[in-house]
């Protein structure tokens, strides 16, 4: 899935995969979408304001259908990410 931070191509993020961001304070937005480095007019946004000094955790949801599928990033606590996390592996070819 290719990951976006303010409209800005980040990663191709693999299946069973995170990836740590340092984002400086102040409102994001982040996206992913299946296909392209250049963020989609019609990508679902999600925004979060960012304070200094804390942690977010966004996980990527994809919901398939049998007409269509949905693509969308969601805040998760930290007690689920950190359980969730233990079954990933950090990609490390994502800047």
């Amino acid at each position: 899935m290719k990951t976006f931070i303010d409209s800005d191509f980040k990663c191709n993020l693999t299946n069973d995969r995170f990836k740590i961001y340092d984002v400086q304070s102040g409102r994001h937005t982040f996206s992913a979408q299946l296909k392209g480095e250049i963020l989609k007019p019609d990508t679902e946004r999600f925004e979060l304001n960012i304070e200094p000094n804390h942690t977010y955790y966004i996980q990527i949801i994809l919901e398939t259908g049998t007409w269509a599928n949905k693509l969308y990033c969601e805040e998760i606590t930290e007690n689920t990410a950190t359980r969730k996390i233990l079954k990933l592996k950090e990609d490390e070819k994502c800047d």
